[in-house]
This record gives structure tokens, C-alpha cells and sequence, in this order.
């Protein structure tokens, strides 16, 4: 979503998800690391997103063909919750 910003219609290239998390080695890394990440890529989301224009601007992706940055910044709401699920299933209730 950055580079829609900040780019003229930049290509987006197709990112396998799985490679970067095991690149990462996300399971061996500290789960409050993690949310403090994804709490900071969404604040940088708001904030662009608040300016009007910012939101309709476009990239290629490779999959996807042209999509506004709205868009992209919709789908990394969503595949961030899934993270979140995630990590909350390796913090059960105790009760």
C-alpha cells in the first residue's frame, strides 16, 4: 500500500506468504514483537488513508490486476486478523 502511495501505478509482485514466514522464523519469535508490528502497519495505514486521494490511487498487482490502495490496505486488515487468530489460540483463557 506504500508503494500505491507513493509510486505512480507501481507493479506489485505476488508474495508467497509462507516463504516469508518461514524466512522470518516467525514461530520462534516473540509474540508481543509481533503484535507491536502489525499495530504499527495499521496506524501507517490510517494515516494515509485519511488523506482522500491517497485511497484511490493504483498499483498492477500480479495477481490481481489494478487495485486501489484502499483495496490493499482492506486486504491487509483482513490477513492481519488472521494473524491475530492465531496468536490468540496460543494464549488460551485460563478460565
Amino acid at each position: 500500500m506504500r508503494r500505491i502511495v507513493r509510486e505512480q501505478k507501481p507493479a506489485l509482485a505476488s508474495v508467497d506468504q509462507d516463504a516469508v514466514h518461514a524466512q522470518r522464523r516467525n514461530n520462534e519469535r516473540d509474540p508481543m514483537e509481533f503484535a507491536k508490528r502489525i499495530q504499527a502497519a495499521h496506524g501507517e495505514m490510517v494515516r494515509l488513508l485519511t488523506d482522500k486521494a491517497n485511497r484511490a490511487r493504483t498499483g498492477v498487482h500480479a495477481d490481481w490486476g489494478e487495485v486501489d490502495a484502499a483495496h490493499v490496505a482492506a486486504y491487509q486488515a483482513r490477513h492481519a486478523h488472521e494473524h491475530v487468530t492465531d496468536v490468540a489460540k496460543r494464549f488460551p483463557p485460563s478460565n
